[in-house]
């Protein structure tokens, strides 16, 4: 049966170390799955969990790739932001894939899931700018405007926010990637602004994410 665990062959990274010491968290979450393999959920639903576990390994490679992308422009060895970008519009759709698993009624078959506060935060990007641009897709005529501000809140049209790094003060002498995050903000059109800062924030939705694949695996 393709969706037990028993016809595939997971094996356990980080074999023989505790578990919250082993990062990054999509190799802690495959270590969770492996060390967790005789539980019946395992043998029933394999597939929507290892595919959850796909999701985490996606956040994290964009997310790297989207911190050494700023480590060249910081460097000055790369002059356009254009790669960060496109990370980070992969990033958002990868978390946005995690929210709908979060969200569905496999995970809260067991009750209430752990709160995912700052997936949540973010998925207004998903739905307004990343899955398809609200500005293509207008149910509201009458937000035009709002609709244009958020066809621009990650694409370049230099409309970067630059949130300086704990400890760094920004001067005009210095590039702006090595005192500041990189950092994207959206309406939701309810009048509240939500912004993506995918450096400093990146561990806390990993964090988030895993609580939620323990809680489905219990």
């Amino acid at each position: 049966m393709a969706n037990d665990i028993e016809n595939w062959r997971v094996v356990d990274p980080r074999a023989g170390q505790p578990l919250d010491s082993i990062n990054p968290v999509s190799v802690r979450a495959r270590s969770l799955i492996s060390r967790n393999a005789a539980k019946p959920i395992l043998h029933t639903n394999f597939v929507e969990i290892y595919g959850a576990l796909a999701m985490l390994k996606g956040m994290d490679y964009h997310r790297d790739r989207f911190v050494e992308v700023i480590a060249s422009l910081a460097a000055g060895t790369l002059e356009s932001d254009e790669a960060a970008i496109h990370e980070a519009v992969a990033y958002v759709n990868r978390a946005g894939q995690f929210y709908y698993f979060a969200k569905s009624n496999f995970v809260n078959r067991l009750g209430q899931r752990p709160p995912i506060l700052n997936l949540e935060e973010i998925i207004h990007f998903r739905h307004k700018h990343t899955a398809h641009r609200s500005i293509d897709m207008r149910p509201r005529p009458s937000e035009g405007d709002l609709q244009l501000y958020q066809a621009m809140a990650i694409d370049a049209f230099d409309g970067k926010l630059f949130h300086t790094r704990e400890g760094c003060v920004m001067n005009h002498t210095e590039l702006p990637w090595k005192l500041a995050y990189l950092v994207f903000a959206i309406n939701d059109g309810r009048g509240q602004f939500h912004f993506l800062n995918i450096e400093r924030d990146h561990h806390v939705l990993m964090q988030e994410a895993y609580r939620v694949l323990e809680h489905t695996i219990q």
